[in-house]
């Protein structure tokens, strides 16, 4: 049952109550009305039948009366948007068919075109009750419709609809909707189209129709039904061939061969009539993505760089060499450094009990980081050989592990502040158990926790190393990690190898247990920095999930600090606390994307940050920059990299980079991986990446000169220096 559903019951059971309380009749049925508004909409749900019978299909129909100045969106929405969304909510047995979508307008807004409707649209759909249908009874049908409502700005919408309707022997129209289902199904497109082939010609997609043109002078356009295949704000030509007709279209983000079909709505109309596209009827477009006798001899239109076949490999030595370099570096991150810290406050308390403890600590810190480098390095790798298009930092693409990681952050800080204490070996082991000899799980999972929260980063070499990693043998590919993990190990385990450089560290005492304190705060504030992340993942509903988590984790704290010391009671406050906890963990781990929070945006659409121009990166934008032949700066970030936010903030968002690409007329493109998508994942490997950040550099295509990929630790300077070789 949806959410919006479940609201409307707790209504009707609300009314019920009051009604009963002030003694009011109650109505035996109560059901959604079959009308309901919204500021921008009004949804009403008609039925073609006046009665229905047992196992005879029948129409439904979603009417929306649209507010002037505003739209709803088709089922590809063209740039931006969201297609409507109906719900159902039927009678046992009953079916629905996927909504009838009518003929589409364009509907352009500045540099994008979307698809839609404006004024007045009816959305048909089929139902399908059972055979066991009986006669003589009123049934309610109901409709959770959602949708999203644009002018200068999209808001989104919804509403419950109702409809009743009586069974009997045999199905009789209504003749009150005769007029409006037969509206509504004019404007649905002839699903008897002409055969069509598509040919890839580049930049340019050619359908072969076999289509006779009604004259010479002919508009068209074609609607795909998949997002993507076409650039929907490019104009379309249709010209007569001998065979027919062929339309020409600018491509889109998605390449043709990427395709498993290629169908959609052809409008026509002639130069008289070509605003409504109606003087012929619409038609459906449905065929195979590409003609095989062409396929083998497609001109790619890659960017311009290197082939990835003819690309010289990285020696393995080197990688693992790289890989180690990447490891050490990785420590100086700022999404380490507290966990890093921890270590240390532990390393002081075990000089205490003598070199013995400091070197069991040492080795077991490197066990655990080896063992969570090994186990995700093989995930990744396999996930990679399986066809996912995914990298470092892939897990962070999860709401749920993003918030999961949010609330371990949240009890880590409790810990340092004194506020949860519940024991060596978890997430006290984190904190001020690591050093003691009984302690030794702690230092194991400290060095897991150390790769955790080291995903989000990607330090200078490492980029490189990760890169061949993933287009290496597995074994090969487990040893890059493997050396990256112990990078990250070396430090302290070179630390408490060497009794001398022990000594050289400062005398424990009662200012350890002030820093303890103290680094509560870095992670308070990294679960503050992860629950923004969630915002950009699963929306402001996420964010509020996670923080009623939270209170519930520090409910948690408190209940363990003011528990009895033995008996009932304190079993009582222990299984409260457990429950509590597993609760927390439990919400937040069903967070999901939501497609309608990613910062991203539309392909085209200009976003800034700090003053600095922007636009989302799609294939189709780059390809069109390097076309038109301006030099391009490709961004690829994420919300959950920390050393992408750093960069932005110190390097790209200055008013001297800011300056020098607009005096060099420098486009800037920025793709977001903070969900996953395959299309930058594509645009990383093709460079030998394997996660963010990568900067990349495009001269004028007139230069001849092939992209210049930037360090991973970017400096205002850097920048300068950069664009001031283009």
């Amino acid at each position: 049952m949806t959410g919006r559903r479940s609201r409307w019951l707790l209504r009707t059971a609300a009314a019920a109550l009051v009604a009963l309380t002030c003694g009011l009749p109650v109505a035996a049925d109560s059901h959604p009305p079959p009308r309901a508004s919204t500021p921008h909409v009004t949804a009403t749900l008609l039925g073609e039948a006046g009665t229905i019978a047992a196992g005879e299909p029948f129409w439904l129909a979603v009417r929306f009366e649209i507010a002037p100045g505003w739209h709803t969106y088709w089922r590809n929405p063209g740039d931006s948007g969201l297609p409507t969304r109906v719900d159902w909510t039927l009678p046992a047995g009953f079916t629905a068919d996927p909504i009838e979508w009518a003929v589409p307008s364009r509907l352009p807004f500045g540099p994008l075109v979307n698809y839609g409707y404006s004024d007045e649209v009816v959305h048909l759909v089929r139902v399908t009750p059972p055979a066991s249908l009986a006669p003589d009874e009123t049934l309610t049908l109901v409709g959770d419709v959602s949708w999203l409502a644009c002018a200068d700005v999209c808001i989104p919408e919804s509403a419950t609809v109702g409809l009743r309707l009586a069974t009997a022997a045999d199905t009789r129209p209504d003749p009150d909707q005769r007029a409006a289902f037969a509206t509504a199904r004019a404007r649905l497109p002839d699903p008897r189209g002409p055969a069509a082939t598509l040919v890839d010609r580049g930049e340019v997609l050619e359908l072969e129709l076999d289509l006779d043109l009604p004259s010479s002078n002919v508009s068209a356009y074609f609607f795909p039904f998949e997002n993507g295949v076409v650039d929907h704000a490019a104009a379309q030509r249709i010209e007569p061939t001998a065979a027919g007709a062929r339309l020409l279209m600018r491509r889109g983000a998605i390449a043709p061969e990427r395709l498993a079909s290629f169908d959609g709505v052809l409008v026509l109309g002639d130069a008289a009539h070509a605003s409504s596209g109606l003087a012929l009827r619409p038609t459906v477009i449905s065929g195979p993505a590409l003609d095989p006798s062409v396929a083998r001899s497609l001109t790619a239109t890659e960017v311009p760089r290197p082939d990835p076949g003819t690309r010289p490999r990285m020696a393995p030595s080197l990688a693992l060499l790289f890989a180690f370099l990447g490891g050490v570096i990785l420590n100086l991150m700022p999404c380490v450094l507290p966990v890093i810290f921890i270590k240390g406050l532990g390393l002081l308390r075990s000089a205490a009990a003598g070199g013995g403890a400091v070197r069991a600590h040492g080795l077991v810190y490197t066990a655990g980081v080896l063992v969570t480098f090994g186990l995700l390095g093989g995930a990744l790798v396999a996930l990679r050989a399986a066809g996912s298009e995914i990298g470092w930092g892939f897990q962070l693409q999860s709401p749920a592990i993003v918030g999961l990681l949010a609330l371990l952050m949240f009890a880590i800080g409790l810990n340092l502040a004194g506020a949860l204490t519940i024991g060596t070996g978890t997430i006290a082991g984190a904190g001020q158990s690591l050093a003691d000899r009984a302690g030794l799980a702690g230092s194991f999972f400290t060095g897991a926790l150390a790769v955790v929260v080291a995903t989000p980063c990607t330090a200078p070499f490492m980029a490189a190393a990760l890169g061949f990693a993933l287009t290496a043998p597995a074994p090969l590919a487990l040893g890059v990690f493997l050396a990256l993990g112990l990078g990250l190990a070396s430090p302290y385990l070179l630390i408490s190898l060497v009794p001398a450089l022990v000594r050289l560290l400062p005398r424990p005492g009662a200012w350890m247990v002030r820093l303890k304190e103290l680094l509560a705060f870095p992670m308070f504030a990294t679960a503050a920095w992860l629950a923004w992340v969630i915002g950009a993942q699963a929306g402001p509903n996420g964010v509020g999930l996670l923080l009623a988590a939270m209170i519930a984790l520090a409910f948690v704290a408190w209940l363990l600090r003011v528990r009895p010391r033995a008996g009932a009671p304190r079993l009582a406050a222990n299984l409260l606390a457990g429950l509590t906890a597993i609760a927390a963990v439990g919400a937040v781990g069903t967070l999901a994307p939501d497609a309608t929070a990613s910062p991203g945006g539309a392909p085209g659409a200009e976003r800034a940050t700090s003053d600095t121009v922007w636009k989302p990166y799609s294939r189709a934008a780059l390809d069109r920059l390097r076309a038109d032949g301006r030099p391009v700066f490709l961004n690829m970030t994420a919300d959950w990299c920390i050393t992408c936010l750093v960069n932005e903030r110190t390097a790209l968002a200055t008013d001297a980079v800011r300056d020098a690409m607009r005096a060099r007329d420098v486009a800037y493109l920025k793709g977001d991986w903070t969900n996953r998508d395959p299309e930058i994942s594509a645009l990383l490997a093709s460079f030998d990446r394997s996660g963010v950040p990568l900067y990349v550099l495009y001269p004028p295509t007139s230069s001849g000169r092939e992209p210049v990929v930037l360090p991973q630790i970017l400096t205002e300077s850097t920048m300068l220096e950069a664009l001031a070789a283009l």
